[in-house]
């Protein structure tokens, strides 16, 4: 099920300054934790409310994460990579000599890897442990990496992920970071969900 909020709808949890900003809420009814996906001009206009949250920033290479709030937060990981699903090698204009194209290479080592996907799911389970409530996932635009990272975390908690990957839904996940985040999550433990409740603390 897709919700949403804002500080109008749900001031419990994560508002903005603005009302009249909503965020996108993945919230399927069994999961331990609020996930909320959003892009990075979002999320730095983050209020956080009475609940404790956490964050996952993600960026490409080269540029830096948006400051959050840190009122109620538990942890915060931020991760680097690019938005692609395969290396690339490509040439782009050299504004200081025309005759001479810049040449971009991304290799393997600078996409979504097998470690930052055990990152992922050691500080998910970390600060369930630490009772959050909320997870905002973000990045640049919030429509690829942060989709990907959330469909894979409902899938690991036994829910349905599908509605992310419906057209019309606003998202287009990175399969690479879907894959393998699924892959090593497939055999990683998680935190008894039992253990928490939103309605106690």
């Amino acid at each position: 099920m897709t919700n949403y909020f804002s500080q109008e709808t749900s001031p419990d949890f994560i508002e903005t300054p603005d009302p009249s900003t909503v965020l996108r809420v993945l919230e399927p009814t069994d999961l331990p934790i609020r996930i909320a996906v959003m892009p990075n001009d979002y999320a730095a206009r983050l209020v956080p409310g009475r609940h404790k949250w956490a964050a996952i920033q993600v960026t490409t290479p080269g540029s830096g994460f948006p400051l959050l709030p840190t009122k109620n937060q538990v942890g915060c990981l931020q991760l680097k990579f690019w938005d692609l699903e395969e290396p690339l090698t490509t040439q782009k204009k050299n504004p200081n000599d025309i005759d001479s194209p810049l040449i971009l290479e991304i290799g393997q080592e600078d996409l979504f890897t097998e470690d930052q996907a055990r990152q992922i799911l050691s500080f998910v389970n970390r600060v369930l442990m630490y009772r959050a409530k909320v997870l905002v996932i973000h990045c640049e635009a919030g429509a690829s990496r942060s989709p990907a990272i959330a469909a894979a975390l409902i899938k690991y908690f036994g829910q349905d992920d599908s509605f992310i990957f419906k057209p019309g839904s606003g998202y287009s996940p990175n399969k690479r970071v879907y894959g393998l985040l699924g892959k090593v999550a497939n055999d990683y433990p998680k935190v008894e969900k039992v253990n928490f409740d939103f309605l106690g603390e």
